[in-house]
């Protein structure tokens, strides 16, 4: 390139994995709340819609962000399953169980 500054592009966005994870849910402000009580998580990103959904967000679990947006017209919801390592299972599953999670 004559002349011109060759810029360097990071191919992973700073906190970022290389996988990370999005899931297409129904009540996706739901789900942010129960994340943040049962396991600490941070709201990193937040878009509503115009009718006051969510059509995308990031949360940070640990070390770890997590996407998601609202189930809507082809976007349907999707199960899924997802590890995640803690220091005390018991405490995490407790507070999971208070924030509305399943026994």
């Amino acid at each position: 390139m004559t002349g011109a500054m060759k810029r360097s592009v990071q191919p992973i966005p700073e906190g970022f994995h290389s996988i990370t994870p999005y899931l297409v849910v129904e009540g996706v402000p739901k789900l942010i709340d129960f994340l943040k009580q049962a396991f600490g998580a941070q709201e990193i990103a937040r878009m509503a819609s115009p009718e006051g959904g969510v059509v995308h967000a990031e949360m940070k679990i640990g070390d770890s962000i997590v996407m998601m947006g609202e189930a809507m017209g082809d976007w349907k919801a999707k199960p899924c399953s997802l590890y995640l390592y803690v220091g005390d299972v018991d405490a995490v599953y407790q507070r999971a169980v208070q924030a509305g999670g399943p026994r």
